[in-house]
């Protein structure tokens, strides 16, 4: 994972799980892998992932079962709050983006239909 300036890397490791949560990746009581595996995965201390899970814990996307490990969370509503929070989140960031280059919403929009239906712009 290419890691972006300016944000912590436990922050980005979280929201990346909750990607791969809100993807499928990840299923509803699927256990997730070991901090020492994830550490390895990720190429981070496994303090850093030790401070992710946790984050994770606390918002309950996790559950920890001792020494059986973590496990996603079987809490559906709460899935499927964080995959609109998500999608919420996606939409603004790319409306922002072509707002800055001078698209406006309805050419976004026309240009999101005709991508859709196979063709680029030019």
């Amino acid at each position: 994972m290419n890691f972006k300036e300016g944000i912590p890397i436990f922050r980005q490791i979280v929201e990346d799980v909750k990607s791969k949560i809100v993807s499928g990746y990840y299923q509803p009581g699927q256990r997730i892998e070991s901090v020492r595996d994830l550490a390895s995965l990720y190429g981070v201390n496994p303090n850093t992932i030790q401070k992710a899970l946790t984050e994770m814990e606390m918002s309950h996307l996790l559950r920890a079962d001792g020494p059986n490990g973590r496990y996603i969370t079987e809490d559906y509503l709460l899935i499927d709050a964080i995959k609109k929070e998500t999608i919420n989140q996606m939409v603004h960031d790319f409306v922002v983006q072509m707002k800055q280059i001078g698209i406006s919403i309805e050419d976004t929009v026309a240009l999101i239909q005709k991508f859709n239906e196979g063709d680029h712009y030019e």
